[in-house]
């Protein structure tokens, strides 16, 4: 059964006995000539897409799909329906949420994406949505703000994070990325994200994980007093000159008990 799409106004028509009806009228209103032969009416396709939210431009309030294909102001809710039509003809209600039928593909507003078969290799947030006069389903994005590209030839992809730097038990951390620092004020670590500290700073050392943090904290970072150093050489019997290496080791493991305890770890 064939659908015709009104250039101006967004009025969707259907051939019904022999003519053509206002499916968005609450008259049984007839085209008074053939559809096929006005030039402000284009043949629309079986469509494609589902639009699962539209968004106000004005308020930031959400239109959700209903189980009958109408839209309402929360999910599942039966009253105060409005139509898919009205919302397309109301240019404050912007397409939120789409479906692309064919694999069941969400695409949302902020979503990233990349265009398969095409020369744009770069990953692109997603901007607007839109319903061109074909009745195709239109991804916007701000490289390609011209034409848009049709809602087939796109890829959802995960967000781009982009390596800022490398900490120093070799991990990239990118700007959503979590990290551990410790700095030459700061005797314990600290957890960050990755804009979140300079990480331009020589003097902060960074860790993926707040074990190797605390660990390089006991190995390297001045926690002592010359008072301290003699009193745990005391404690431990440390005499290089008897047993160097067995006293050394005895000496390593209360430093690194006597660290844990100033850094209450």
């Amino acid at each position: 059964m064939k659908k015709y799409k009104h250039k101006k106004t967004g009025d969707i028509a259907e051939y019904i006995i022999s003519s053509y009806k206002i499916l968005n009228s609450s008259q049984a209103f007839l085209i008074p000539e053939m559809v096929e032969n006005t030039s402000d009416w284009v043949e629309i396709k079986e469509e494609s897409w589902q639009i699962l939210e539209f968004k106000s431009s004005k308020d930031g309030s959400i239109f959700y799909i209903a189980d009958n294909g109408n839209y309402a102001t929360a999910p599942n809710k039966e009253s105060d329906l409005v139509s898919l039509i009205t919302l397309l003809k109301d240019s404050y209600w912007l397409i939120n949420s789409i479906k692309r039928l064919s694999d069941n593909q969400i695409i949302n507003i902020g979503d990233y994406i990349r265009v398969e078969s095409s020369h744009q290799t770069e990953v692109e947030k997603v901007t607007k949505i839109t319903i061109n006069e074909h009745n195709n389903a239109i991804i916007w994005c701000s490289s390609f703000h011209k034409n848009g590209v049709n809602i087939d030839k796109v890829k959802v992809v995960e967000k781009p994070n982009p390596v800022l730097f490398v900490t120093e038990d070799g991990v990239g951390i990118g700007a959503d990325d979590r990290y551990w620092v410790s700095d030459m004020y700061c005797g314990t670590p600290i957890h960050c994200t990755g804009y979140q500290y300079s990480f331009k700073d020589k003097h902060v050392k960074r860790f993926s994980t707040k074990e190797k943090c605390e660990q390089w904290i006991i190995e390297y970072k001045p926690l002592f007093s010359i008072a301290d150093l003699k009193r745990i050489q005391k404690e431990s019997g440390y005499d290089a000159g008897i047993d160097g290496e067995k006293e050394y080791w005895v000496c390593t493991k209360i430093l690194e008990k006597e660290a844990k305890k100033k850094l209450d770890l």
